[in-house]
């Protein structure tokens, strides 16, 4: 690489300063429309690149603006000259430069997709161990943009590899974009596979409660049946309490001798006979 080249001129970590040199480049980007995009952009030019990429960084966005004179991107994490001496071989070749600080910038992406990663799964094994309603529609939100964010990137990496863009020729670090573009997809099939699980554990969470539902709803039709039954048993002794207990002048029955120890009798037998018929029926 030569020596002539500098890092912090190239890549600038603070976004007020990139724009305003690519405002004094006088280059025809709008770097705050650019910003407006959700997610990543690309746009060929006859003479450069503006390529912008969507992650998971505190400031989530990535800017590279690569024309054949002028080169410049924005990073919140900054390229050392390190990073770029791993790749020698490819930065002597033309557009080696360029290609290489697009390699960096969307490993960077990349990485941050696998630190995000890492906080869902987190998420989902809480979600796991304590299920939460509220909760499951958070991280369920969470992972599909989070899968929908790498689709992006996914198709981001194809349209390099398959268009032959100069500014970032893949084809000279073709090894290198494979890696990465392989990464982005096993995150991507990880991605998808969580969405699965979550759909499966909000699945066994209304399975559980609608078993705790008939659970519940068995013990109380097993309640009424009890209440039912005693009022039932009940309802005989007080049928001929009441007859007993009505006030009319004439009442032969009064008069014989044996007919209160009849009633008593006939209420126990009467009522022994429909707890037995209970029983039998599994009502107590």
């Amino acid at each position: 690489m030569s020596a002539t080249v500098k890092i912090e001129s190239l890549v600038f970590t603070d976004l007020s300063k990139f724009s305003q040199e690519v405002k004094k480049r006088d280059l025809g980007v709008d770097v705050g429309a650019l910003l407006t995009f959700t997610g990543n952009y690309v746009k060929e030019l006859p003479e450069g690149l503006i390529m912008k990429i969507v992650d998971y960084d505190d400031d989530p966005t990535k800017i590279m603006i690569f024309f054949k004179k002028t080169n410049l991107a924005y990073s919140c994490k900054p390229v050392s000259r390190e990073e770029l001496e791993v790749y020698e071989d490819v930065l002597a070749k033309p557009y080696g430069l360029t290609t290489v600080i697009g390699l960096i910038l969307l490993t960077q992406a990349v990485e941050s997709f696998k630190r995000k990663r890492d906080k869902l799964v987190e998420m989902y094994k809480a979600l796991e161990m304590n299920f939460d309603e509220n909760a499951h529609r958070e991280i369920t939100r969470q992972y599909q943009e989070y899968y929908d964010r790498l689709e992006d990137l996914s198709d981001l990496l194809l349209k390099l590899e398959e268009r032959g863009i100069p500014q970032v020729e893949t084809n000279i670090a073709s090894f290198d974009y494979s890696i990465l573009l392989a990464e982005v997809n096993s995150l991507f099939d990880r991605a998808k596979m969580r969405i699965g699980m979550l759909k499966e554990l909000h699945f066994e969470y209304e399975m559980r409660i609608s078993r705790q539902l008939n659970q519940r709803v068995e013990v109380l039709s097993d309640v009424v049946k009890r209440l039912t039954a005693i009022t039932v048993v009940l309802m005989v002794p007080n049928i001929i309490a009441g007859h007993f207990g009505m006030n009319f002048r004439f009442m032969p029955e009064l008069d014989i001798p044996w007919v209160y120890p009849a009633v008593v009798i006939a209420q126990i037998i009467i009522s022994v006979t429909i707890l037995l018929i209970f029983r039998k029926k599994g009502w107590f």
